[in-house]
């Protein structure tokens, strides 16, 4: 996974997301986050819910909501704009195992 930062404010941090093969289950504790999918396809879990993604779609991750991102490699990587809510600094990965 490589991720560009492309703005924050105190409120929000904005980044763009390239993912080549999976984002493995992991949740917020003190952030949400809108995910819009830019090009690629694949299966988003959040919480119980499975569901497909792809070009086009968006999805909103409630705070503590455990998500991951399985890609479908064959159509290539995944980019997509994740915007989280407060700022973000990257050190909220909460992973349960």
């Amino acid at each position: 996974m490589k991720v560009q930062k492309l703005a924050h404010d105190s409120l929000s941090t904005s980044f763009l997301v390239w993912v080549k093969k999976n984002v493995r289950a992991h949740r917020h504790k003190f952030h949400s986050e809108n995910l819009y999918v830019i090009e690629g396809v694949g299966e988003m879990v959040v919480a119980k819910d499975t569901f497909n993604i792809g070009s086009g779609s968006y999805v909103f991750i409630p705070t503590n909501k455990v998500h991951s991102v399985r890609v479908d490699e064959s159509n290539g990587v995944m980019t997509v704009l994740s915007i989280q809510s407060p700022f973000f600094d990257g050190n909220d990965w909460v992973f349960d195992e």
